[in-house]
This record gives structure tokens, C-alpha cells and sequence, in this order.
């Protein structure tokens, strides 16, 4: 286990990093958009220009992330704070990343940790993904054409682990998205670990192993039901005890994480399609279940009255596997001119 961090602990200076997206590649569209429209939390926050969280190397009682490319990687005990702003424009895309240590100890970033954190913030970003089919296929709708030009280089963000979209989606479950922000932040605060920097306090996200150690009526203090406490703490369990394991998942077929996933008790189709989208970067699924998005679809197409879950299935399915991609970029084209 990471020991607590104090909030008098002393960091290091930060040490710098410079990525490469594939273009385009819109960075301060992406942070500007979600400055204004996604609630911040004490792990994540958006500001026009900049982005900023904390990541923690040890993951769910893991002491070593595997890297395939570089072998075995050790990050054992680690909390980082990032800071990436763009250097770059969108098609000569480049981000910066100040990254502070937030050790026990005095340590300097080894060139281990380096490449896993730019290899987490190239994931969180999607900078590899390619937009040319994407873009090819909406290019022959002239309706969507001005949509392409106002946010051309968008690319949706993710989840530096599948375990943390898990638990962000349980917390979402039949409510808004600002109410499970709330008492997300309370979840944050009571099992996540904390630490100052430059006089500003941050949290990192909880791990299983910090939630396996509580009980559901005390995430239901929280403001969670009692079941969805039962939830997150049996995925905890299922993690801590070998059962399950989200991160190996990466590279199943779509059809056997879903398959998978909804062995787990309170995972039904709209939380699965969550974890699926923002857990593992697979943006062929649409949540055609969310009254949210259907709310949405209506205003953007003008209907009187909310479209139905098969109206909206129905919508997205000439797109194929960027249905994800095109209720993304419908979205934010709709939220720019509110």
C-alpha cells in the first residue's frame, strides 16, 4: 500500500515533457469546451489552455505497470500531478507536461517514469487516434460540414485507468451528471489520497484497495444509494482478489469485454457502454439508453418531442464505429452555440 502522503510533504522540481499528437489535433478546444460545460472534480480540472490531475502508479494493489515495450516497469509507491498546456497548433500539434513528483521521499522522475507518464497522457488524450476515416465518412453529409470546421482536431478524453471509468460510471447511474460530480468529489475526498502544491490541496482517485476496506452504508453517507456502494465495493473485491482484471482487458474484442463486464453485479448496458467509451477508448458505442443524449439529439434536430432509444439507435448507425466520434462531435457543435 502507498503510505499517506502529508500535506507538508515536499516535492521535487517537475520535470518536463514534450508529446507529439497525430493531427489534428485541437487541444485548446478540448480544454475550453470542457472548462465551460464538465464539472470539475478534485482529480481533473479543465481551464482554457490547460489541463491538470493527479496519477498514482500504484493501481488497484499493483506495484508494477507492465510495459510491453520497455519490460517490466517498477512505479511502485508514485503520485504525480500533471500540468499539460499546448505548444503546438492543430496541425502541428505539440503538448507540454510539467509533471511533480509526490513521494515519501526525496526522488528526481527516472526516464521509466517519464515514458509511462507520457505514455498515460498520449491514452488520456487519444493523440494517437486517427481522424481521417472519421472525417471522410461525415465529409459526405453537407449538413455536418460547418460542424467539421468548428471543431476540427477534437478528440474525446479518457480515463487514465478502466478501473477509475468503472467507478465514475456507477456514480452516474439515473442521475445528472452534476449531482454524481458532487458526491464523486465526496467519494474523492473521504478514500482518496491528498497532498498540497503550491499551496492548492489535490486528491488522487480512490483504488480498489482503499474501497474494499469500507462498507456500503458508509458510501451511502456519501450520497450514493446503498446498492451502488454494493457495487463499487464488489468490483473492488473482484480486483484485489484476482477475479477480474480491467486493465488486461485492453485488448479483448469489444464483444467479450461486454460480455465480461456484465458478469459484474449493477453493470447493464449504459454502464458497460461507459466504461467501454471513456475505460477503453472504444467510441464505436453510443448510450442510445441516456435521456440525456436523446434530450440533446431532439434539440439538435428540431423535434417536438424526445425521439425514442430506437429513433436514436437508428440515427447513429449509417456511422459505424464512430458513432461514438459523431455524438461526441454533435454534441459540443450544439454546445457552442448555446
Amino acid at each position: 500500500m502507498l503510505k499517506e502522503v502529508k500535506p507538508h510533504d515536499i516535492y521535487m522540481a517537475p520535470a518536463e515533457l514534450t508529446i507529439f499528437p497525430k493531427p489534428p489535433f485541437n487541444f485548446d478546444l478540448l480544454t475550453a469546451l470542457f472548462a465551460k460545460w464538465w464539472p470539475s472534480h478534485f482529480i481533473e480540472n479543465f481551464a482554457e489552455g490547460c489541463y491538470e490531475r493527479t496519477l498514482e502508479s500504484e493501481v488497484n494493489g499493483s506495484k508494477k505497470i507492465v510495459n510491453k515495450d520497455d519490460n517490466d516497469i517498477n512505479l511502485e509507491n508514485k503520485i504525480f500531478l500533471i500540468r499539460v498546456s499546448s505548444r503546438g497548433g492543430i496541425e502541428k500539434p505539440k503538448l507540454f507536461i510539467k509533471t511533480f513528483p509526490v513521494f515519501d521521499k526525496a526522488e528526481n522522475i527516472s526516464e521509466s517514469e517519464k515514458k509511462w507518464i507520457a505514455k498515460t497522457v498520449k491514452w488520456i488524450f487519444s493523440t494517437d487516434d486517427d481522424l481521417s476515416g472519421f472525417y471522410e465518412l461525415i465529409s459526405k453529409y453537407p449538413a455536418y460540414k460547418d460542424m467539421l470546421k468548428n471543431l476540427k482536431g477534437l478528440k474525446p478524453p479518457k480515463t487514465p485507468t478502466i478501473f477509475e471509468a468503472a467507478i465514475i460510471a456507477i456514480s452516474e447511474q439515473e442521475i445528472s451528471l452534476r449531482a454524481a460530480t458532487a458526491i464523486g468529489k465526496r467519494l474523492i475526498e473521504k478514500y482518496g489520497r491528498s497532498f498540497f502544491i503550491d499551496g492548492k490541496k489535490y486528491y488522487t482517485f480512490p483504488t480498489a484497495a482503499a474501497l474494499s476496506k469500507t462498507k456500503p452504508e458508509d458510501i451511502r453517507e456519501l450520497g450514493f444509494t446503498f446498492k451502488k456502494g454494493q457495487y463499487m465495493i464488489e468490483l473492488a473485491n473482484r480486483i484485489l482478489s484476482g477475479g477480474i482484471d480491467l486493465e488486461a482487458m485492453k485488448n479483448w474484442k469489444t464483444v467479450e469485454i461486454i460480455s465480461e463486464l456484465g458478469k459484474i453485479k449493477g453493470f447493464g448496458p449504459w454502464t458497460i457502454k461507459y466504461i467501454l467509451q471513456r475505460g477503453f477508448g472504444r467510441f464505436e458505442m453510443v448510450q442510445f439508453e441516456d435521456v440525456g443524449l436523446r434530450n440533446g439529439l431532439t434539440a439538435i434536430l428540431g423535434k417536438k418531442e424526445k425521439i425514442s432509444e430506437k429513433e436514436a439507435k437508428d440515427f447513429f448507425e449509417p456511422f459505424g464505429n464512430y458513432k461514438g466520434y459523431f455524438a461526441l462531435y454533435l454534441l459540443f457543435n450544439y454546445l457552442l452555440h448555446l
